[in-house]
């Protein structure tokens, strides 16, 4: 008996080659198709905002009311000598992105800002303020 050169052997040829097609289609989607991305912020310390500095008078400002209204600082510095008085606060803003390929590649990257503000006081009185990064 002969067969048409378009008929195909049997059954089971066509059944292994579906699966095949199945299986590498399964493989390929499984095999790195998978990406994650998180972004975490941590703040620490005093933020000041503008409308907070804007109100500072040097000559008016009270450490009082620096005090009352931002609370201690981070650090306390007296220059006896000249009488004056150095307030520090900081404020620290630290950003973790990381990111993930399913099983085959991971990354994290951290970036740290802060922001020191200082406030120079003599007899009670605020006398200069200033902020650097």
């Amino acid at each position: 008996m002969f067969r048409s050169v378009n008929q195909p052997k049997d059954r089971r040829g066509r059944r292994i080659i579906v699966v095949r097609a199945a299986l590498i289609v399964f493989m390929a989607a499984a095999s790195g198709c998978v990406a994650s991305t998180s972004v975490y912020l941590d703040e620490t310390g005093v933020q000041i905002s503008e409308e907070t500095l804007e109100r500072i008078v040097p000559g008016k400002t009270t450490e009082a009311w620096l005090l009352a209204t931002l609370g201690p600082p981070h650090e306390r510095t007296v220059l006896e000598s000249e009488g004056i008085t150095i307030l520090r606060y900081d404020h620290t803003i630290t950003r973790t992105e990381s990111g993930a390929i399913f099983l085959i590649l991971t990354s994290e990257t951290r970036t740290i800002n802060t922001e020191h503000t200082y406030f120079e006081i003599k007899d009670g009185i605020v006398i200069s303020v200033r902020s650097e990064l």
